[in-house]
């Protein structure tokens, strides 16, 4: 039997990996936390004007992705202990199929799980949903986790 490793609590991405894993684009974003468990994971992220197409007025499809993009990455980040088991990522895959437009003004929630934890490669998948639990768009991300290197120091 295994053991899950305990809870993150609830807050920004600071608290769960630390000030050096702040992300810049998280803020400008506004992504916060809503759940982070070990191979779960929930993003909260609300519309804002400079999101949204001209003409229909929906919001970007870019920024549908990046929450994905981000929520993926952040349940990679929660099986992990950064700094000891990995020294980064990066995104080498993304697919989004979005199903419904979102509309201005809206509140997303992107719920990520755990699909494969490979010795290099991690695969997740997403979904968004509305305030009004539309299912806006699914997707799946893959990562490349960098290892930290192990020296063999004789002492």
């Amino acid at each position: 039997m295994t053991t899950q490793p305990a809870a993150k609590p609830d807050g920004d991405q600071e608290q769960w990996f630390g000030p050096e894993h702040r992300s810049p684009f998280w803020q400008w974003a506004g992504i916060k936390s809503k759940r982070l468990d070990a191979g779960l994971v929930e993003l909260r992220m609300d519309t804002r004007p400079e999101m949204v197409n001209l003409g229909n007025g929906s919001m970007h499809g870019g920024m549908t992705a990046a929450l994905i993009d981000s929520a993926v990455a952040a349940v990679i980040g929660s099986v992990y202990t950064s700094g000891v088991d990995i020294t980064g990522m990066t995104t080498i895959d993304l697919n989004v199929t979005y199903l419904e437009a979102v509309k201005p003004e809206s509140s997303l929630v992107c719920r990520a799980k755990l699909v494969r934890k490979g010795r290099t490669i991690c695969v997740g998948e997403a979904e968004v949903r509305d305030q009004n639990d539309r299912l806006c768009a699914v997707g799946r991300a893959t990562y490349m986790v960098f290892r930290k290197q192990e020296t063999n120091n004789p002492s």
